[in-house]
């Protein structure tokens, strides 16, 4: 069968962890979520058949286990993997994470080493600190946009005493690297040797990328063999995570016995009843889901990464080779990690997965799931590139524009060489080569690339204004190594353009005028762009964006009080912007596409009532469409779903903007042409608030629409208006906040799901 993996299926309300939970585990309920390793893909029919069957049987009493999942497995991984495992080695567990703690439980002793690869799969990382167990990170080498082993490293862990099991991510969680046949037997051998027991988690397996082959760990070679467990599971590939079923593959009969006794000691041992027969239907009916499964996904990360390159240059995608979960480099940004993360998950509104929570080494990055439709990963890219526009783009060009008019008043105040009207900015490949110049300081590539982190974060905080910067032999050295690459090249970091002109205009005591300076969010800018921001605003200061900034506490910028203590402190007016509605749609004429575009949505379910919608024309030229429903139809009651008047632009007074966009459908108690009937009005107002839909009264009686005709037709017809704010309501490009059209679908269907009553 032809599977549909564009078809957008809302999963809001399904007790979804991916969904519904995104506010606890992200921050931000109106995140798009894109950060736990769920697909928004329907899983395969042949599950969901047997599924539907099983729960028409009606009872569903304590499982037995049969061997099915043996046979299932074998077939399964000697026809993807072309490795041939023998059925006695498997034993069927609840998932890949219990797994591994009950291995560490069994075969470990508090203070033990274990030795894993950061960065990577964070349960990791909380396993063996849950069993308060030591962490030996072998971290991964990254150079030149890949991800490599050092293996001289992992030898040295190894060889340690305390070293007694190694957790090996094969394909690699998140980095995306499809280890090779080399690879994986290297560390198999180097685990062997030193009498490492090692488990191979191979859960995303089956998802390889552009031609990537899987090589399951040290199956073939009796030695390495029978000192590695490894991990398999259908819930990745054929998006089942909730139905909880996994197999241990153990070729050593003696580590089985144990670790089938801790799970017995454990009470792991019973699945859920749909566990097992999800698990064989997987791996035996589901071939044709994943042929159809990985061109898709391919095209999703082809698309990605094509638009990154395009219009978001300094995110880069490292290459995946397998896996939907990409690993999203973001040093070029220059943000460090709280505001990374603030840009994404309050800024841009993309709910992703935290780089720091995979090891220190992830906390420029972040990690992305692209297993969902295109439109999701298309509105996902567009919301990140108006963000990064506006704060990326802008504030390198002003700060640019700045220092090119004053390079002159800097002097011999620092880098006065590069400092001509027509100096240049180094780009990103230049950054990269700069990089490979600088190893000539003899520093290995990681510890060589935190030191210029460090160097970059500190030129962009002003913090090299203290002579004591640099405090080691080795800094001055490289510094001393990176300042004389610069001078060849004539130009600056990036990092350095807001410095200068800093103290280009502000310790030269230059004389300022009058300015009324617009500015994106204070939040996002680095500290000396923030100190120009307060130096140059001496007349009043409009700032587009967010008016709280994300950031501890102990640090003077940005501050919690935004924009509001920056006009206390610099005794300036301050104009707060409206905001753009987050994951906002443009549009002509929305008023009342909204309307329409939500019906069609609501046209997908069954509900318990009778229900008629109507598509109306003629609204603006006498309600003529209504009026001809109304009489054809005859309703009980009646919902309007159109666009309102939001006016909550800049200058606008309160009680003059109507509505707001983005925070919420509104509902009319009345209007010019017809008034809510009292008991529908107080039935969705209660059903917002039972459903935590967000919501909010028109504050205004003009206009009207299709309510005053359907109002009064026939004996008169109950009637309540729900409304999405539109700025520009009738101009060629209006504007609406997407999270208020999908509120207001929430809201209809909540109240045609119970039955219509009032």
């Amino acid at each position: 069968m032809h599977y549909d993996f564009d078809q957008v299926i809302c999963r809001k309300n399904t007790n979804s962890s991916k969904w519904d939970n995104v506010k606890a585990r992200v921050g931000n309920a109106d995140a798009i979520p894109m950060w736990v390793a769920d697909g928004d893909f329907v899983a395969p029919e042949p599950i969901r058949r047997m599924l539907e069957e099983r729960v028409r049987h009606g009872i569903f009493g304590y499982p037995y286990r049969t061997d099915a999942f043996r046979s299932a497995t074998k077939r399964w991984i000697l026809k993807q993997h072309h490795v041939e495992l023998q059925e006695e080695w498997m034993v069927f567990t609840t998932g890949v994470v219990p797994i591994i703690y009950t291995m560490i439980q069994a075969f470990t002793e508090p203070g033990d080493e274990i030795i894993i690869q950061q960065p990577v799969y964070h349960p990791f990382i909380h396993a063996i600190r849950d069993h308060k167990r030591t962490l030996s990170n072998n971290a991964l080498r990254y150079e030149n946009g890949r991800y490599t082993i050092d293996f001289e490293d992992l030898a040295q862990r190894a060889a340690r005493p305390e070293a007694k099991l190694m957790v090996f991510c094969n394909p690699h969680n998140p980095v995306g690297r499809c280890w090779s046949k080399d690879e994986v037997d290297r560390v198999a051998r180097i685990c062997a040797e030193n009498n490492v027991l090692l488990i191979s988690d191979e859960i995303h397996s089956d998802l390889m990328l552009f031609g990537s082959r899987h090589t399951p760990a040290a199956i073939g070679n009796k030695a390495l063999e029978d000192n590695t467990v490894l991990c398999y599971a259908p819930t990745k590939t054929f998006n089942i995570a909730g139905l909880r079923g996994s197999c241990a593959v153990i070729p050593n009969p003696a580590i089985r016995k144990r670790f089938e006794y801790q799970l017995l000691c454990n009470n792991s041992v019973q699945e859920c009843l749909f566990s097992l027969p999800a698990y064989v239907t997987a791996y035996t009916q589901c071939d044709e889901y994943l042929e159809q499964l990985l061109p898709y996904l391919e095209g999703n990360v082809t698309y990605l990464d094509a638009f990154l390159r395009a219009h978001m240059p300094k995110i880069r995608l490292v290459r995946p080779e397998a896996t939907f979960l990409m690993w999203l480099d973001c040093s070029a940004l220059g943000l460090d990690k709280d505001a990374l993360y603030d840009f994404f998950i309050n800024r841009c509104l993309v709910g992703i997965s935290k780089g720091e929570g995979f090891g220190t080494e992830g906390e420029q990055f972040v990690r992305m799931n692209i297993a969902c439709p295109r439109a999701t990963l298309e509105k996902a890219l567009q919301q990140m590139l108006r963000v990064y526009r506006a704060d990326i783009k802008t504030v390198d060009a002003f700060c640019t524009a700045l220092l090119r008019e004053n390079c002159h008043l800097l002097g011999e105040d620092a880098r006065g060489h590069a400092l001509r009207p027509d100096f240049r900015v180094l780009d990103e490949n230049e950054l990269a080569v700069l990089m490979e110049d600088v190893k000539v300081s003899g520093l290995k590539p990681g510890r060589l690339r935190e030191m210029l982190k460090f160097f970059y974060k500190s030129i962009s905080d002003c913090a090299d204004d203290d002579e004591r910067w640099l405090i080691t032999a080795e800094e001055q050295t490289v510094h001393a190594i990176l300042t004389e690459n610069l001078e060849a090249r004539r130009a600056l970091l990036p990092c350095e353009v807001s410095s200068l002109a800093y103290r280009g205009l502000v310790k030269a005591e230059v004389e300022r005028e009058p300015l009324t300076l617009v500015a994106d969010d204070f939040g996002s800018l680095s500290k000396a762009s923030q100190r120009l921001v307060r130096h140059l605003a001496t007349d009043g200061l409009v700032a587009a964006g967010r008016t709280l900034a994300s950031s501890s506490s102990e640090e003077p910028y940005p501050c919690f009080d935004g924009f509001r203590a920056l006009a206390d402190e610099a005794d300036c007016l301050v104009t707060l912007a409206c905001e753009r509605p987050a994951a906002a749609r443009e549009s002509r004429a929305l008023d009342d596409r909204v309307g329409c575009a939500v019906m069609l949505e609501l046209l997908k379910h069954d509900y318990p009532c009778n229900v008629a919608f109507a598509f109306n024309v003629q609204e603006e030229v006498g309600l003529r469409g209504a009026m001809a429903t109304a009489f054809r139809v005859q309703p009980d009651c009646a919902i309007i779903l159109e666009g309102t008047t939001a006016n909550d632009t800049i200058g606008a007074r309160v009680h003059e903007e109507i509505c707001s966009a983005g925070k919420g459908p509104a509902l009319s108690f009345m209007d010019r042409a017809s008034i809510a009937h009292p008991g529908l009005f107080a039935r969705m107002r209660a059903l917002a608030q039972e459903r935590n839909i967000p919501w909010q009264l028109k504050r205004g009686t003009t206009g009207g629409n299709d309510a005053g005709s359907i109002q009064r037709s026939q004996g008169g017809v109950a009637t309540v208006v729900v409304s999405v704010p539109c700025r520009y309501i009738h101009g060629p490009s209006s504007v609406c906040a997407l999270s208020d059209v999908e509120n207001q679908y929430r809201w209809v269907k909540a109240f045609l799901d119970e039955g219509g009553t009032f």
